[in-house]
């Protein structure tokens, strides 16, 4: 369980770091919007993949920790 909470802590410092940095880059709002817009969508197919890993160890009956 604690490995899962911290997890989701890297993912999400993570995901909030890039969204941040993406801010305050000197670039135009559009161009800043494009790229929070990639971002987004490409930690959604990431964690959609970590998700299904999960599914199928669990379907599988094996342990999760030792994949975390």
């Amino acid at each position: 369980m604690a490995a899962k909470r911290f997890l989701g802590g890297v993912l999400l410092g993570g995901a909030i770091g890039a969204v941040l940095g993406l801010l305050f880059a000197p670039s135009e709002g559009s161009e800043t919007r494009g790229k929070i817009s990639e971002a987004a969508k490409s930690a959604g197919h990431k964690i959609e993949g970590v998700a299904e890993q999960v599914k199928e160890k669990l379907h599988k009956g094996e342990d999760i920790k030792q994949s975390v």
